[in-house]
């Protein structure tokens, strides 16, 4: 029935918009503007918001912690689900946002092998330093530990005559 009242239609796509301008029949004519539809990558992309979010908490935080920072205040992904750890670390990776350690590392944190090679101790030895307040660490990602860097003289080891293998006490390196 409308092939009676429309001459011919025109689509024109300007940008965000898609022009319409229908010619009826009997030289009428109407326009109208609408916005371009979304594609289904747009229509589930997590919102610019987010992502900024994201962006600005990831040089203090985690990803798990920046998912509970994210749930707490009401955020949801673009498939409107709550946050993980691992979603985080999806959109950081997609967008080519440093995570935590990254940033900890730029500004001169170390990692455990670093620490150890630097101060000249086995890896172990470094975590009982920081198990006793010697080294200031903190754990990222759940699992790696990055330690601070200092400036004041790092301790060495002292081995053990009876066992070279144990260590007993701490001397400050001079």
């Amino acid at each position: 029935m409308l092939r009676l009242l429309i001459d011919d239609v025109t689509l024109a796509r300007d940008g965000e918009l898609i022009r319409v301008h229908i010619r009826w029949k009997g030289g009428a004519t109407t326009s109208l503007e609408l916005p371009r539809p979304r594609s289904n990558f747009e229509l589930v992309r997590t919102p610019a918001a987010v992502i900024e979010e994201i962006r600005a908490l990831a040089t203090a935080q985690t990803d798990d912690q920046i998912a509970c920072t994210l749930n707490s205040r009401g955020y949801r992904s673009g498939t409107g689900k709550s946050f993980t750890g691992l979603r985080v670390n999806h959109l950081r990776f997609d967008y080519g946002i440093e995570s935590y350690c990254q940033h900890l590392q730029r500004s001169g944190w170390l990692t455990l092998p670093e620490i150890a090679g630097k101060i000249g101790v086995h890896p172990q030895t470094v975590r009982m330093y920081a198990k006793k307040g010697l080294l200031h660490t903190i754990r990222v990602n759940g699992r790696d530990l990055l330690f601070e860097p200092t400036t004041d003289p790092l301790p060495r080891a002292h081995r053990s005559k009876e066992d070279p293998g144990v260590l007993h006490e701490l001397h400050s390196s001079d």
